[in-house]
């Protein structure tokens, strides 16, 4: 019995790293979205200006790329490596988008943000 437990954990063991290696090269790009920056909206996933602040330092101190969507969509379709690539969008268009739109500056990162059409011009 002790062999058999022993030759199953071996063998998980090796489907784990296999796994692990599969995904080191074939990893797929995150898609980081988001609604608000304020914490106080009512009914919307929303996050403090300080928590996004925090993983956009987090992703520049990791060394994760990060392109636009339009990048992601022609690198995906040119076949290039999307390793350790990073887009970020924002749901909805809300006026706080323009704070974190700031923060994004302070680093460089590109983000897409969709707009809700019925609220363009309000």
């Amino acid at each position: 019995m002790k062999k058999f437990l022993l030759v199953l954990f071996v063998a998980l063991g090796l489907v784990f790293a296999g796994f692990y290696l599969y995904m080191q090269e074939n990893f797929y790009p995150a898609i980081l979205m988001y609604h608000s920056v304020d914490q106080n909206r009512q009914n919307t996933p929303s996050m403090s200006l300080e928590q996004f602040s925090r993983q956009m330092e987090y992703i520049k101190k990791h060394n994760y790329k990060v392109i636009s969507l339009a990048e992601l969509a022609q690198d995906l379709k040119q076949g290039r490596s999307v390793r350790r690539t990073v887009v970020i969008t924002f749901d909805d268009g809300y006026k706080d988008n323009l704070k974190a739109v700031e923060v994004l500056k302070k680093f460089n990162f590109p983000a897409t943000i969709f707009m809700i059409v019925g609220n363009i011009g309000k």
